[in-house]
């Protein structure tokens, strides 16, 4: 094949032509001649611009005698100066790197041994799931395993995204799950895992499969699909190797859709089907991939918050022991069935709750005047001075805690439960984040946190964090005996910021 260099080469006046040289860096710069042009016709009889002669262009000016020659130019990017490089000759200026046309320094490409080692340094795409190869098909799990002892198993591979399957004819679980991963790293890491699946979910042969071998291990699991998801199976392949005019589906897109529920699975095909009736499509395998991979990311993680991507599990921060140790023993001698009725969680969110300092209650007709409640209409601000009073051994330990953890936290009311088991919720009155905290003697119980990036889990036993319990938040599963103890905002420290005024910066600096 014909290099560039070569094909340069074998031009009539290549390396003939003498360019002048480069200024000296004390002299003016000036501004090149303008190129002469000449017309003439061509053999097909057009007018053209000839090209203009090495004669034409003028002789070159002569090289000062005490100026070295100009080193040979190298055809390779240039790169940092090693250690062994001859060192530049004394009184030879630098040399200015070469800039665009509108005067901005040219970018050197990069060597592709660079690029590959950018591109594997660089943070992964958002989301996962991204590509069949990111999907695993878990076969053979026990009935009574759970999303949260998966998420527990491939905690080292998250951020994830787990959904246990169900059958597309009967509904019922299929003793299946899809496992989305973010990168094929992360994908072989957790392949290396079936026999540590086996022991943590209890069940006697779990497979983890990848778009090579899910069909062929789908077929040897004849209890995973009924007869009837099996025949719904066959329509959708037969509908996807007629849209795509080939023999038969390749294994990625076939595993693809027995990891997807049957709702995804045919929103997804449908809307391939219809692209592709239009004729205009250069890769039509491409396009029903991610269609089914963004039909399936989006149905997991719509599904109640259950599929949404799961992050990892954090610890808190260490309370510190004497305030702790107060508090708890205050709570374990405490007579919960006689403290007051005031911030009582609802239903059986909790054997036992209630709450010190300001309260919202609504403003009725027998019921105020209050303080207006900024963020509710209808709703009032109590300061339960009376009921704080009566308890002011739990407030003033409280308060000494919360000034150890976070001094700085204009806190307004503090929650006390005792076994809290609250489903997903959100505190839509609060004006700030909280500072959570538990004490007891259990196992499980995390908070979990479903953020707009996905999902944390917290260990707040013995420690405390703050988040902000306007996302949706819930307490896992748990054995023993728990207590929590939220501090949290009603009122805001400020609805204006008088600092941020005139009137308000001048009186604040005398």
């Amino acid at each position: 094949m014909t290099t560039l260099h070569q094909a340069l080469m074998e031009l009539p006046d290549f390396g003939k032509r003498k360019l002048p040289l480069a200024a000296p860096a004390h002299a003016p710069a000036q501004a090149a001649p303008p190129k002469p042009k000449s017309k003439g016709w061509n053999s097909h009889g057009h007018l053209q611009w000839k090209k203009p002669s090495s004669a034409s262009l003028g002789a070159a000016p002569e090289r000062p005698a005490a100026e070295p020659p100009p080193p040979k130019k190298s055809r390779r990017p240039p790169a940092s100066t090693p250690s062994h490089a001859a060192p530049r000759p004394a009184g030879d200026p630098p040399r200015a790197s070469p800039t665009s046309p509108a005067g901005e320094p040219r970018r050197t490409p990069l060597p592709k041994h660079e690029k590959a080692r950018r591109l594997a340094d660089s943070p992964p795409a958002r989301g996962v799931g991204g590509e069949p190869e990111h999907l695993l098909l878990l076969l053979g799990l026990p009935s009574g395993c759970s999303a949260l002892q998966l998420e527990r198993l491939f905690a080292d591979c998250a951020p994830l995204q787990l959904q246990l399957l169900s059958d597309w004819a009967r509904g019922t679980p299929r003793r299946a799950a899809c496992l989305a991963l973010g990168s094929e790293a992360a994908a072989r890491r957790a392949k290396s895992k079936s026999m540590a699946a086996e022991a943590a979910v209890g069940g006697d042969a779990v497979r983890i499969c990848g778009p090579v071998d899910s069909v062929a291990a789908e077929e040897g699991f004849s209890s995973s699909m009924s007869a009837g998801m099996r025949d719904k199976l066959r329509l959708l392949e037969a509908r996807c190797v007629k849209a795509l005019a080939c023999a038969k589906l390749p294994p990625s897109l076939v595993h693809v859709l027995l990891c997807c529920e049957e709702g995804a699975a045919t929103r997804g095909v449908d809307e391939a089907v219809r692209t592709l009736s239009s004729g205009k499509v250069k890769q039509p395998q491409q396009l029903l991939t991610h269609t089914l991979l963004k039909e399936r990311r989006r149905a997991a993680t719509l599904s109640s918050c259950a599929g949404a991507t799961w992050l990892c599990r954090l610890n808190g921060l260490p309370l510190p022991r004497g305030p702790a140790a107060r508090l708890h023993q205050l709570l374990e001698e405490l007579d919960w069935s006689a403290m007051p009725a005031e911030g009582k969680l609802r239903g059986a969110m909790a054997e036992q709750s209630f709450k010190l300092g300001l309260s919202t209650k609504v403003w009725g007709k027998n019921n105020g005047p209050y303080v207006p409640f900024a963020f509710k209409e209808g709703f009032g601000v109590w300061d339960a001075s009376s009921v704080t009073q009566r308890h002011r051994q739990l407030w003033e330990a409280a308060s000494t805690l919360i000034e150890a953890c976070d001094p700085s936290y204009p806190w307004t009311t503090v929650q006390f439960n005792r076994n809290f088991r609250g489903q997903l919720h959100r505190d839509d009155k609060d004006a700030s984040f909280q500072v959570a905290t538990a004490f007891g003697e259990y196992t499980g119980g995390e908070l979990r946190v479903h953020s707009q990036d996905g999902i944390v889990d917290i260990n707040t036993r013995n420690r405390f964090v703050r988040f902000d319990g306007r996302y949706p938040h819930e307490v896992l599963p748990y054995e023993g005996t728990r207590y929590s103890v939220i501090f949290f905002q009603l009122q805001p420290p400020w609805s204006v910021d008088l600092t941020s005024t005139e009137e308000g910066s001048h009186s604040s600096s005398k």
